[in-house]
C-alpha cells in the first residue's frame, strides 16, 4: 500500500508538471507557399474565407496570402505534448521505483529518484518531438473550390484562432 501512495504520490508530480509547462494556445507552425514561390514562415493564426493570416515568429508581424495566391501550405505536426507527458510519466515511475530500491529505501529517496526521474523524462520526451516533427502538406493548385474549402476547415483546426470566419 505504501509503494502503491508513493506511485500516485509521482504520478501527480508529473501531471501537474506538464501543467506548469503548459502555455496559452497556439498555432501550428506553417510555410506557405505562393504560386510565386514566395515562402511566408510562421504561426498560424487565422484562416479567413479569402485568406490566411500567419504571425512571423522573429518580428511578431502578421503576414496574410489571399487563397487565390496559394500554391500549397505546410504545418507542422507537433507532437511534443503527448512525449513530454509519456515521458514524465514513465521517468517519474522508473524513478521512484529505482530511488525506493537502489539503497534509498525511504520516502525521502523515492520523492528523490521520482524527481529525477520526471525531469529526465521531460528531457527525453522533448528529444524523441525533436526528432520525429514532421510536416502536412496541403496543395491548393488544380483544387476544385469544395476541396479548398474542406482544406481550410481542417487549417481551421490547427490555427490560434479557430472560429474566425
Amino acid at each position: 500500500m505504501k509503494k502503491l501512495r508513493i506511485l500516485l504520490c509521482f504520478l501527480c508530480l508529473a501531471v501537474a508538471l506538464e501543467n506548469l509547462a503548459a502555455e496559452e494556445r497556439q498555432g501550428a507552425d506553417a510555410v506557405v507557399i505562393k504560386k510565386d514561390s514566395q515562402e511566408l514562415k510562421g504561426e498560424l493564426i487565422a484562416v479567413r474565407k479569402d485568406s490566411i493570416v500567419l504571425m512571423d515568429h522573429s518580428s511578431k508581424t502578421d503576414l496574410s496570402a489571399n487563397i487565390s495566391e496559394i500554391r500549397s501550405i505546410r504545418i507542422a505536426k507537433n507532437s511534443k505534448d503527448i512525449c513530454v507527458t509519456i515521458g514524465s510519466l514513465l521517468g517519474g515511475t522508473a524513478g521512484a521505483i529505482g530511488g525506493y530500491y537502489a539503497g534509498w529505501q525511504t520516502r525521502k529517496g523515492a520523492i528523490l529518484g521520482g524527481a529525477i526521474g520526471v525531469l529526465a523524462g521531460i528531457g527525453i520526451g522533448l528529444w524523441v518531438n525533436s526528432q520525429i516533427e514532421k510536416w502536412e502538406t496541403f496543395n491548393f493548385e488544380g483544387k476544385s473550390p469544395e476541396a479548398i474549402k474542406t482544406i481550410l476547415d481542417k487549417l481551421r483546426t490547427k490555427a490560434r484562432v479557430r472560429d474566425f470566419q
